[in-house]
């Protein structure tokens, strides 16, 4: 599919393209307003369903083409595949999101019939290069990734006009089943710190994942989110376990997995054992 330069503001969904209003600016193509990201207070929209993904679904990487993309989806024990791309791949220059290849893969699953989960990673190898630029305050770890500073309220600012302008244009796609929840990652996306900066403050870093959390809920109200839980080094599961333990009883806010140690999953990891003795696993 032809690429799409979407602006952050106006633009319409990832499926059918919306007729254009006359205040409107043509689709894929608008001006930044000033504040146009969710604001964090207050509740959040709650519809009456959300479609929750099941089955099987394949993760797909940039290393694959688009017909291998086609052939393993076209499985028949196939429910949907995973689209993530990076902050600098959806905007390499700032004010302008280029939503090509999550539009490249919505098609993909649509023309299958399947379902698709997506996501925009913004931790390592993702930030784009003008971050900095912005006032977003940046470190770099004992492996060299450079990765947004975990309590800087700059880029919670910034980040959330891009989720605003993502659910505008895919939360009322049929074909988008689940979006991932991205903030200033320790690694690739969600709350999960092997590592942390000499001046990680827990309760601002808490504070900027909750707000991102709201953000997203209030952007994607039709669509079911879903949020790592792994350690942070220091304080354990405390930052995913407190988070999901704050959340509005109606949000639609899914666990999210790879592993349940930081180290050698165990069915007594530290993960594991606080989330069965303080959050309801019924999301």
């Amino acid at each position: 599919t032809a690429g799409l330069a979407a602006c952050l503001t106006g633009c319409g969904g990832g499926g059918e393209a919306p007729s254009s209003r006359a205040d409107e600016a043509p689709a894929g193509s608008a001006k930044l307003r000033s504040g146009a990201g969710v604001t964090s207070g207050g509740s959040v929209p709650n519809p009456t369903s959300v479609e929750r993904p099941s089955g099987v679904f394949v993760l797909t990487t940039r290393r694959l083409g688009e017909q291998e993309k086609i052939a393993l989806i076209s499985q028949p024990g196939i429910a949907g595949m995973t689209s993530y791309v990076t902050w600098a791949d959806l905007e390499p220059q700032l004010g302008a999101l280029d939503t090509s290849r999550l539009d490249a893969d919505i098609a993909i699953a649509r023309v299958a019939g399947k379902k698709i989960t997506i996501g925009v990673f913004t931790g390592k190898n993702a930030l784009p290069g003008w971050l900095e630029s912005q006032g977003v305050r940046t470190w770099t770890t004992t492996a060299g990734d450079r990765l947004a500073h975990p309590s800087d309220s700059k880029f919670v600012q910034l980040w959330s006009e891009r989720v605003a302008e993502l659910g505008r244009r895919y939360d009322k796609d049929p074909t988008v089943v689940q979006v991932t929840i991205c903030g200033a990652a320790g690694t690739l996306c969600g709350p999960r710190y092997p590592e942390v900066p000499g001046d990680f403050d827990f309760q601002q870093t808490l504070s900027n994942w909750s707000s991102l959390i709201m953000v997203y809920a209030a952007a994607f109200p039709n669509t079911q989110l879903n949020l790592e839980v792994h350690l942070t080094r220091g304080y354990a599961a405390d930052l995913p376990s407190t988070l999901f333990s704050t959340l509005q009883a109606d949000m639609k806010v899914g666990l999210f997995a790879e592993f349940l140690s930081d180290m050698n999953p165990q069915p007594g990891s530290p993960v594991g054992q606080v989330f069965a003795s303080r959050v309801p696993i019924d999301r």
